[in-house]
């Protein structure tokens, strides 16, 4: 037996050190990112070098592992230690319009459409396409199309030219889903009239950026507001 050991233990992985447990590990898969693998530890107390866990478990499981902690989560520095990089930041977000950094007015034309329309499955393409390209550094979309539309809210709001979709965001309540845009440059626009539209119907509004989408991290620039919290993700390729 090696100084470092990983035993199956009532469905979950044990890692030993010199023969005592120091932590566990629970996997889990997504069928929208197949190519990572998601990794949750727990620390049990005793000190290793967490460069032989995460190296024995990147070689167990056989394919890029995938952790998620927020700032202050005590597995950070076994990540970063063990040879993780963090590789995308996410921001949930709660604002009001007290927050805006000036004031939203709708400047371009937009438009509301449901699901079951040409419309909204015009929308449901375009977001797959631009979810896919923005996420695929840090885990690569692997659901089809179909699959993905169908995990998207009833509603959207787009901003077309031509009868092209340039701009789109899915909401639900109050909250903003999803953005993107076929256009970053001229997004602003489109996301403040997104904003005057929904602070008409809601006081709050909610939503989640991440920084790897250019789109989402425009609308969180519209603010003053600080993020409600923040969660890391962290590969180990």
């Amino acid at each position: 037996m090696g100084s470092a050991e990983l035993v199956c233990e009532d469905g979950q992985l044990v890692f030993l050190w010199k023969g005592i447990p120091a932590a566990r590990v629970e996997l889990s898969s997504s069928p929208f990112h197949e190519t990572n693998c998601y990794v949750r530890f727990q620390l049990l107390g005793t000190e290793f070098p967490p460069e032989a866990l995460c190296s024995l478990l990147r070689g167990e499981v056989g394919r890029p592992l995938q952790a998620m902690a927020e700032a202050a989560d005590p597995v950070v520095p076994l990540l970063l230690g063990g040879g993780f990089q963090c590789r995308r930041r996410c921001y949930e977000m709660e604002v009001s319009r007290a927050g805006l950094a000036d004031q939203a007015e709708e400047c371009v034309p937009l438009t509301a459409c449901r699901r079951d329309t040409a419309l909204f499955d015009a929308c449901c393409k375009a977001m797959y396409g631009y979810y896919r390209e923005t996420h695929a550094a840090v885990n690569p979309l692997t659901a089809g199309e179909a699959a993905f539309s169908a995990r998207l809210p009833d509603t959207a709001v787009c901003q077309t030219r031509e009868g092209r979709v340039l701009h789109l965001a899915f909401v639900e309540d109050n909250e903003i889903a999803y953005v993107g845009t076929e256009d970053l440059s001229a997004f602003p626009g489109f996301a403040q009239s997104l904003l005057a539209r929904q602070f008409r119907l809601f006081e709050t509004l909610c939503f989640e950026c991440d920084d790897c989408d250019p789109a989402a991290m425009t609308l969180k620039a519209l603010f003053r507001t600080r993020e409600k919290s923040r969660t890391d993700t962290y590969i180990f390729a």
